[in-house]
């Protein structure tokens, strides 16, 4: 059920993502593209060295209102904006560790996708350990000239049956 769940979320955000396939083909790449990416790569740092401190008042003005998240941490349930605060905020969250690196950006005109690789070290609500990497897909739209979070899937990496190992 929980890798139902999971799958089930990131085929949603994929699905959601094609929607902007048009828009990608349009936007082309212009001069401000390395500036747009240089932005939204502070943006993706910033958003978990917030939540690593519990910083929910940046996270509350860097996400849409109607933002979610898909979190394998969380058995794959979708939260919205305010369930997020309460896992961020919970007192037996325990950071002991963050560090983001292979950040990559694609910009789809005014909506933006951007991946990354999250090393947690620490633990979640009642102690339980969830340190590892994990594969991060955070969805930013453009609204009244900023770039804001709409929405994010976290996905545990475990070895690849592929041979990959991370």
């Amino acid at each position: 059920m929980k890798v139902f769940r999971v799958a089930l979320c990131a085929t949603l955000i994929g699905i959601w993502s094609l929607a902007f396939i048009p828009a990608a083909s349009a936007a082309g790449q212009g001069s401000n593209d390395a500036a747009t990416i240089k932005e939204l790569t502070e943006l993706d740092r910033k958003w978990v060295e917030a939540a690593a401190k519990h910083d929910t008042a940046y996270l509350n003005k860097l996400m849409t209102d109607d933002f979610f998240e898909c979190s394998a941490g969380s058995g794959g349930e979708i939260s919205n904006k305010q369930e997020l605060f309460k896992k961020v905020n919970a007192p037996s969250r325990h950071v002991k560790s963050i560090t983001v690196d292979e950040i990559h950006v694609h910009l789809y005109g005014d909506s933006a996708l951007v991946t990354d690789r999250t090393n947690f070290i620490g633990s979640a609500i009642g102690a339980h350990n969830v340190s590892g990497y994990y594969r991060v897909l955070r969805v930013f739209v453009k609204q009244n000239g900023r770039w804001r979070a709409a929405g994010a899937e976290l996905c545990h990496m475990a070895p690849s049956v592929y041979g990959k190992s991370y």
